[in-house]
C-alpha cells in the first residue's frame, strides 16, 4: 500500500497514525507493507510511528525548494 502526498484533518497522511495504524492495518485487517510516495515524506519518526514500513526517496533534492525537504546528510555523505 502507498501513502498519499496530502494531508487529512491537518496531519501528512504519511504521519497519520489514524490512516495507517488505526484504520487499515486494524480495522481494515491489512497485513502487507505499507510505503511512501517518492519524496511525500516530512519526518522520519513521524512515518514510523504512524506504521510506515519504508521511505520512497526525493525524486530530486529540494524540489520544492523547502529546506525540510532537502536530503539529510550523514557523517559518511549524502543520504540515500
Amino acid at each position: 500500500m502507498m501513502s498519499a502526498y496530502n494531508k487529512v484533518n491537518g496531519q501528512w497522511c504519511a504521519e497519520n497514525p489514524f490512516l495507517l495504524t488505526e484504520t487499515l492495518q486494524k480495522a481494515w485487517g491489512f497485513k502487507g507493507f505499507v510505503i511512501s510516495d517518492w519524496g511525500s515524506t516530512y519526518s522520519t519518526a513521524g512515518t514510523i510511528n504512524a506504521g510506515m514500513n519504508l521511505e520512497m526517496p526525493a525524486a530530486t533534492p529540494c524540489a520544492t525548494g523547502s529546506p525540510s525537504r532537502r536530503p539529510k546528510r550523514t557523517e559518511t555523505g549524502p543520504a540515500g
